[in-house]
């Protein structure tokens, strides 16, 4: 018990790097980008890691990173000699710098200040060392990006940017169950093909006793497959070396690789010496949305689309699916979108023996694609065809009209803005781990279509009433109007106008244009006169002689208030000017102001008065007129004072009696059913209205 709790406290006090050592971990962080060759290193930097890794005997090492950046510009660490070996489980995690992203590194290792002969230089050579790591780094100008070598076991290189090396980017020498997975291989996440080229992208090799066997190299999750192009050989090399067990490099798996435009082959197992147990690849029978194909019983067959066996390369551009051959072979893969032209395949067996890449065959691809009109214009609906054609019919579509109007379901869009616009219609969901987008530029541009006919109908116009201006005009698209109607009131999109002066004016329409494209007007004129309308249906002379008169009529106020006892704005006065003229001189001294006076019967009152016809009166006026507010005036009646009047109202339509007012001015009222019959009798009183007479009628129904 007491050499348990020395050890403990042992290893609860090592302090490397800012971390504390626990449970046979360290934890060291490179905080520093210099390279200082001599020992002791300097504290914080790579090589010091590394070597406090190998001095290490507690278990594992993490090192990870802290490095001070520019902006987004990843760290650079230059090497001045090459990093010492790694003998011990050692994981050198990039993605901890701040800013990782997949397939962007923020920590760049670089060996181009490494002195010759540095075509023999590694960035990270691990030697008998199980569960050794590299993750998330940028690796170039080596001769070797990372080794795992001498029975290394379990180790990972993934997610990496590996590329300007010499001979390979990973070589896996002797070594077995290593995963090797999402790394981009003599090339970037933008697939750049650089100047300088390896020999292979990854090379699996081995000695006269051990080969290297069950190593997974990438993945069929998004993500996990490596990205392997350009190299001057091979993309995958499994390589036995000659006089070696040809059977040693055996059970390597390749899964979900893009490898593509190598110089030889993408996937090489060097037969007849033996890799993968010689594992042949399947062969395509048919080609389409259901493709077919034979392989050895139940093998794992992986589909990938390519771009075909240009210059005698086989091209594996994108992992599509994985099916499972049956008893007897056959195979069957059913698509639901075809990107490339040609497709590919691999096989592998139960020991996970996988093949080289079949041969390619040509199948039809899917089309993702759109078109629009030919001409164009702004401020008009532009209807975007889709010509999709797919496999299934599950996908939806988004489109992107490029102007910052949101995502859109439908293809019909409206610019509002000239200019060059980037549209796009993207599938929904993703497919391959990837947006599937077709892009197309549109030229959004001012049509300047012209009118056919520019053009406004002029009505008959009274002073102080209100005129209509009716627009004829036949115009493309769906522009906008402006109105001046000459009188000093200025521009409106309105066509209502309200002349208040007698007199000609010139009424403008303008089709309102824009600075490329300008307007059109039309001009006429128009006559505003002193409109006298002709009383229809009246009497066409009434000359009443000089006397008494009684005048009656009913007000009422546009108020809600229940406490006024009488109305006091409606006034009504009788003039009697000199010439026939609405705007004549009143009467001197005035007749009236009349007001109303008694009950108010459902919010009416009554006007009951009487005045003189004077012997030298030419011409009456009856002027109403509300002292505050809004007055109404309704069943205004003049008559001799030794006289009596009374008053009919009829249903304009059914021409039937609705009322009868009476010598009074109190309203009798009728009211009918649907077949006509009077039904009830309601008569208006100083109490309100009140129902006098009312019938009710019943008809047998007959059975």
């Amino acid at each position: 018990m007491a050499h348990l709790k020395i050890l403990l406290a042992a290893c609860l006090t090592l302090f490397m790097g800012g971390e504390a050592n626990l449970f046979g971990q360290q934890t060291l962080i490179v905080t520093a980008t210099g390279d200082k060759t001599t020992v002791p290193y300097t504290s914080g930097q790579l090589r010091w890691a590394i070597d406090q890794a190998n001095a290490y005997t507690g278990g594992t090492t993490v090192i990870k990173f802290n490095l001070p950046i520019s902006g987004t510009n990843p760290a650079l660490i230059n090497l001045n000699t090459a990093l010492p070996k790694m003998f011990r489980t050692t994981v050198i995690d990039g993605t901890t710098q701040p800013g990782y992203q997949a397939g962007k590194p923020m920590v760049v290792i670089d060996g181009s200040t490494i002195p010759p002969p540095a075509n023999q230089s590694t960035a990270f050579y691990f030697d008998f060392v199980a569960n050794g790591k590299v993750l998330g780094l940028y690796i170039r100008n080596f001769a070797e990006g990372i080794v795992f070598d001498h029975n290394s076991t379990f180790c990972e290189a993934s997610y990496n940017v590996i590329n300007q090396n010499t001979r390979s980017n990973i070589l896996i020498k002797s070594s077995s169950d290593c995963i090797v997975k999402g790394n981009f291989i003599n090339t970037d996440m933008n697939l750049m093909r650089f100047p300088k080229n390896s020999e292979e992208g990854i090379f699996l090799s081995n000695d006269a006793n051990k080969g290297s066997t069950r190593n997974i190299i990438g993945g069929v999750l998004c993500g996990e497959g490596n990205t392997i192009a350009y190299t001057g050989s091979e993309g995958i090399d499994n390589n036995p070396n000659l006089g070696a067990n040809p059977t040693l490099n055996v059970s390597n798996i390749y899964s979900g690789n893009v490898i593509f435009e190598n110089v030889f082959d993408a996937i090489e197992l060097r037969n007849p010496n033996g890799a993968n147990s010689n594992k042949s690849a399947p062969a395509i029978t048919t080609t389409g949305c259901i493709t077919t194909g034979t392989a050895e019983p139940n093998d794992i067959i992986e589909l990938f689309g390519s771009t075909g066996p240009l210059n005698g390369k086989k091209n594996a551009n994108q992992y599509m699916k994985t099916v499972v051959a049956d008893a007897q072979g056959n195979w069957t893969a059913n698509f639901d979108f075809i990107e490339y032209s040609f497709i590919t395949a691999t096989a592998r067996d139960s020991r996970n023996n996988t093949s080289e890449l079949a041969p390619a065959k040509a199948i039809t691809p899917s089309k993702l694609d759109f078109t629009f009109p030919e001409k164009v214009c702004l401020r008009e609906p532009i209807i975007f065809t889709n010509l999709t054609t797919t496999c299934a019919g599950s996908f939806a579509f988004q489109w992107d009209f490029g102007d910052g109007s949101g995502l859109s379901t439908t293809g019909v869009h409206t610019y509002t803005s000239p200019g060059q616009y980037t549209v796009k219609l993207t599938i929904q969901p993703s497919i391959y781990c990837k947006t599937i987008t077709k892009t197309r530029t549109i030229l959004i541009k001012e049509c300047c279509n012209n009118c056919e006919t520019l053009d406004f109908l002029v009505p008959a116009v009274c002073v102080k009433d209100s005129a209509a201006f009716i627009n004829i005009s036949s115009c493309p698209g769906n522009p906008s109007y402006t109105w001046n109607f000459g009188d000093g009131t200025g521009n409106t999109s309105n066509n209502f106008h309200v002349y208040t002066t007698l007199g000609t004016y010139t009424v403008t329409l303008t089709k309102n244009g824009s600075p490329e494209c300008p307007g059109q007007s039309v001009t006429k004129t128009i006559t505003v006169s002193e409109c006298i309308q002709p009383c229809i249906n009246c009497i066409g002379s009434f000359a009443p002689d000089a006397g008494q008169y009684v005048l009656s009529a009913w007000v009422k106020e546009d108020v809600n208030n229940p406490n006024i006892l009488s109305y006091l704005n409606p006034e009504i006065y009788i003039d009697f000017p000199t010439t026939n003229s609405p705007t004549g001189t009143p009467s001197s001294p005035l007749v009236g102001p009349f007001i109303a006076g008694g009950i108010i019967i459902d919010g009416w009152q009554r006007v009951d008065t009487t005045f003189a016809v004077p012997a030298s009166a030419t011409y009456i006026n009856i002027r109403l007129q509300c002292a505050t507010g809004n007055c109404f005036f309704d069943d205004i009646r003049i008559f001799p004072y030794d006289g009596s009047m009374k008053s009919y109202v009829y249903d304009p339509i059914s021409l039937r009696l609705v009322a009868e007012l009476d010598e009074r001015n109190y309203a009798t009222l009728y009211e009918y059913d649907e077949e006509g019959k009077l039904v009830r009798v309601k008569k208006e009183t100083e109490k309100g209205i009140m129902t006098i007479k009312e019938n009710k009628t019943n008809t047998l129904k007959k059975q």
